[in-house]
């Protein structure tokens, strides 16, 4: 018989209000916050362990031999997480911005 091999039926949900969909935003909006501050903070910690390794003193540039193929990658590694972070954090407050308008356009 063919009602055993019939698909069940999938119920969609309603939609989300604009409220709703707000604090669904706001809830993914300090993730992102959040592992923002954490980049930007293990970023800081590195720099701060691991001053630039050329300087200038008066008219002289120094450079450290021997460090400067390794320890830029980690720190490149860093600004493109936070980079990456913070791009989530702006498109999350522009979906935000979004959210708020629609329900100032439905009042």
């Amino acid at each position: 018989m063919n009602w055993f091999r019939r698909k069940p039926a999938t119920i969609e949900p309603p939609p989300l209000t604009a409220e709703q969909r707000l604090t669904l935003v706001n809830e993914k909006y300090r993730a992102a916050e959040k592992a923002y501050d954490e980049a930007c903070k293990d970023l800081q910690k590195y720099l701060t362990q691991h001053p630039d390794r050329v300087s200038l003193r008066g008219d002289r540039l120094f450079v450290q031999v021997n460090v400067m193929h390794t320890q830029p990658v980690e720190r490149k590694r860093l600004e493109t997480m936070r980079r990456e972070k913070l791009a989530r954090r702006n498109e999350l407050l522009s979906e935000r911005a979004e959210v708020l308008q629609g329900a100032h356009h439905e009042t």
